[in-house]
């Protein structure tokens, strides 16, 4: 389904848009949420892995 695959690619695409943001407050912030930013970095970073996985996997599968 081509919907499927624009949508995974919209959402790695903002999972790592949203990491950037991340590392770039981690950057030039205070090191009062330090590690709550270091969580939610980690987590857009994995969920951004998990949506290029499936869009490769459903890419390359023999069906489509």
């Amino acid at each position: 389904m081509k919907n499927k695959k624009i949508v995974r690619i919209l959402m790695a695409a903002s999972c790592f848009t949203f990491a950037s943001v991340k590392v770039f407050e981690l950057m030039s912030g205070s090191l009062q949420n330090r590690g709550r930013d270091l969580i939610v970095l980690a987590l857009f970073l994995m969920l951004g892995s998990l949506y290029v996985y499936l869009f490769w996997r459903d890419r390359n599968s023999p069906g489509s």
